[in-house]
């Protein structure tokens, strides 16, 4: 039941639009982020989908944070790099 400040929905802080394009489009089935089972499957199925799309592990990320598209377009804003940058620091540790 968690949801941010912007929206994102549960434990993999899932926007709905990504949830509503991302189940159809590549899962090939509709998703409830709001689910517990749904929001895991597609939050890490779309971790999968942005490392293969910008094959690079920061964008991919960034990607999930900020969005792909803005991420390319405009480059990490500020808590978009921090974000980055904490995830990483998480790698090998947990």
């Amino acid at each position: 039941s968690a949801r941010s400040h912007v929206g994102a929905v549960g434990v993999m802080q899932l926007m709905p639009a990504t949830a509503r394009w991302f189940g159809p489009a590549v899962l090939g089935r509709s998703v409830d982020p709001g689910n517990l089972n749904d929001n895991v499957e597609t939050g890490v199925a779309y971790l999968g989908w942005l490392i293969r799309q910008s094959g690079d592990l920061r964008t991919a990320i960034g990607g999930y944070y900020q969005g792909l598209s803005s991420l390319r377009q405009r480059g990490p804003y500020d808590d978009t790099t921090a974000y980055i940058d904490s995830v990483l620091s998480y790698m090998g540790r947990v």
